[in-house]
């Protein structure tokens, strides 16, 4: 098609009493094409990071209030699995609270919504790999390197229905707080 509208121009040019003209066509000049894009980069998994399921309210292993020991009603039990990536940290503590989905607390006037290992609230009964974390007080020092599972049992059955929205916060003696918001299904 180029060059048959090339070839009428010429034609034309001619019999019209031009002198016809030599035309050089080029190939246009374009641009040298774009460099790839880079490889993308491996997604970063930030860490510490951690995975909560509620087990049920089956066992009995602490007591209402601060009590350490079982009193005689099931306890609400979690299990959790904490993955630090591989690097060397230590837990320092646990609290687990009653929240709506975004992770604000909720609590009613009848109180014992909050169960920790810190000081607010009720004790949380903690174990790891089956055994007790937290003896005779709150106070937990665990290292973890790469992942652990851990068991939490908090006393007040009433608490743990279908529906419920809890949030759990895990503290390191870096700092660091993990947190998440979970609903009981």
């Amino acid at each position: 098609m180029f060059l048959r509208q090339v070839f009428l121009g010429l034609v034309i040019a001619i019999l019209a009493g031009c002198e016809p003209r030599v035309v050089v066509v080029r190939e246009p000049v374009l641009p040298p094409p774009a460099p790839a894009p880079p490889p993308s980069a491996p997604v970063q998994v930030p860490y510490p990071r951690v995975f909560v399921e509620f087990v049920g309210v089956d066992a009995d292993k602490v007591g209402s209030g601060f009590q350490p020991t079982p009193n005689g009603e099931p306890d609400g039990h979690f299990r959790l699995e904490v993955d630090t990536g591989g690097e060397m940290m230590q837990v320092t503590g646990f609290i687990l609270y009653t929240s709506d989905a975004r992770g604000n607390p909720v609590f009613s006037t009848q109180g014992g919504q909050t169960w920790s290992t810190t000081g607010p609230g009720w004790i949380l009964g903690v174990e790891r790999d089956g055994r007790r974390v937290n003896h005779t007080d709150r106070s937990v020092r665990d290292p973890v390197r790469g992942v652990a599972q851990y068991d939490l049992f908090a006393n007040g059955p009433r608490w743990f229905g279908a529906g419920q929205y809890f949030t759990l916060v895990i503290r390191f003696s870096d700092g660091t707080n993990l947190q998440k918001t979970f609903r009981i299904d």
